[in-house]
């Protein structure tokens, strides 16, 4: 190659070359950003200096592409470009750096995406999978020392109306909660099914929970639509005597727990007064039954009388092929209920 030919092949395709590298150099500048999604300033400064450097040098006169051809004829060119790869090559090696070490101006860390990830998975694990304060749990240690009143006709109390004096006094079950803004929508608890959404802290988005109602059986359910099973089911009995046995049962599952949380309580309601005062002993009975078992459930019923109770011991195992039940019947004679 002449010297003619040398200098005519690197001012064709030096434009190309440059413009390619100070491409290259403002992505990897872009690449530099901080949580807050701002540009990280030094090492943007500094890449950017050098594409200044790029453009300047393709700027130069004549004599510095003279000078580059001379180095190229004493291969000092090919020192150069190795030199030059290495340099991006530890530039690229201190970026994945800065993305795990660096600090920025203010003295902060900066937030890579794994680490956002691994941040936000340990929020979950810290908050969101913990029992709330709102659960069952915090009905559990107070409904039996409370009496309710029911409002309206005391001669023409149904479902709705003891089921809208409990969930309004214990809203902090999610399905209460879903059960209280039902009755408190006079068009929505004149109907017999509905669907609500309520937002959800936690996730920042809402769920959904849908409200059947039996009013002629005595029997409503308020069912969360969630990967965890969160049930609220309400019935009662007539007695002989002429007042009425209600009961509600609450069923709702946390992922840090390690089976689900159950309650069922009992009232009588006196028509005479229009007051429902707990009945704990029933409660008693039925949790000394499930006493050395892992958890129950009941099936309150829609139709029939009697409940229905299931018993489920783990034995200390996670594998639900080892887990046992049994079944137990609650029986209704007229007033209370007795083992069948």
């Amino acid at each position: 190659m002449t010297y003619d030919s040398s200098f005519f092949f690197i001012k064709t395709f030096s434009l190309p070359l440059f413009s390619w590298i100070l491409v290259c150099l403002k992505t990897k500048s872009a690449d530099l950003v901080t949580k807050n999604g701002q540009s990280e300033g030094r090492g943007q400064k500094y890449l950017l200096l050098f594409g200044r450097f790029v453009e300047i040098v393709y700027l130069c006169s004549e004599n510095l592409i003279n000078l580059i051809v001379m180095c190229m004829k004493t291969k000092f060119l090919s020192i150069m470009v190795l030199a030059a790869c290495m340099m991006m090559a530890a530039c690229g090696d201190n970026q994945k750096k800065n993305d795990q070490t660096a600090e920025d101006e203010s003295g902060e860390k900066v937030m890579t995406a794994e680490d956002a990830t691994a941040d936000a998975e340990a929020v979950v694990d810290e908050e969101d999978y913990e029992i709330p304060h709102r659960g069952i749990e915090t009905i559990r240690k107070v409904w039996a020392d409370k009496s309710l009143t029911v409002d309206g006709d005391k001669s023409k109390v149904g479902i709705k109306e003891l089921m809208k004096a409990f969930s309004g006094a214990y809203p902090q079950c999610e399905t209460n909660e879903a059960l209280r803004r039902y009755f408190a929508d006079k068009d929505a608890a004149g109907k017999d099914e509905f669907s609500l959404e309520i937002e959800q802290k936690e996730s920042n988005y809402p769920t959904r929970y849908d409200i059947t109602c039996n009013a002629r059986n005595g029997f409503i359910r308020s069912m969360g639509w969630v990967e965890t099973n969160r049930f609220t089911y309400g019935c009662f009995w007539n007695r002989k005597n002429g007042h009425k046995l209600f009961a509600a049962y609450m069923e709702e599952c946390w992922e840090s727990a390690s089976w689900d949380q159950c309650l069922v309580v009992f009232y009588d309601y006196d028509p005479a007064t229009g007051t429902m005062t707990p009945e704990p002993e029933l409660t008693n009975m039925i949790e000394k039954r499930a006493k050395g078992y892992t958890c129950y459930y009941l099936d309150l019923p829609e139709e029939g009388k009697d409940i229905q109770m299931t018993v489920v011991d783990d034995h200390g195992n996670d594998m639900d092929e080892d887990w046992t039940e049994e079944s137990f019947v609650l029986k209704w004679d007229g007033q209370s209920f007795g083992w069948k």
